[in-house]
């Protein structure tokens, strides 16, 4: 991780970033993000939605360095299934439009922004395959 760590440091003046969102679900992943996050930072965990085992911590690190750990739950497949059949079922409904906002992966701090504004954004997405719509 030390690797991993540096070149995220190098990219940031030397400091780690405010906001770490972890969506790998890869086992290990919340140390990284752990290392990583400035003091007084904030950890969002969206990757842990099947038990992937044990994660190892002190929370003396999260304590001391006042970290802020919000975890985000998910659905199960299931979920999805359903979802995607009402899609199927109601054809005559716009799902497209709901997204006010599509943003390119070097944008992404960007798209965070537009999302908090409540007024003018409803959905936003972050995604290389699909055209930009700021």
């Amino acid at each position: 991780y030390q690797d991993v760590k540096r070149e995220i440091f190098d990219l940031n003046n030397g400091e780690g970033p405010d906001l770490v969102i972890n969506v790998t679900g890869f086992p290990g992943s919340f140390d990284l993000a752990q290392m990583i996050v400035r003091d007084a930072g904030t950890i969002v965990e969206v990757g842990a939605f099947v038990d992937m085992g044990s994660e190892t911590f002190n929370p003396a690190s999260i304590c001391g360095r006042s970290l802020t750990i919000m975890g985000v739950g998910g659905e199960d497949a299931q979920a999805y299934y359903r979802t995607m059949e009402l899609m199927v079922r109601n054809p005559s409904i716009p799902f497209e439009k709901m997204i006010s906002h599509i943003f390119p992966i070097e944008q992404a701090a960007k798209a965070v922004e537009v999302s908090l504004d409540a007024e003018n954004a409803t959905k936003v997405l972050v995604s290389d395959y699909l055209p930009a719509t700021q």
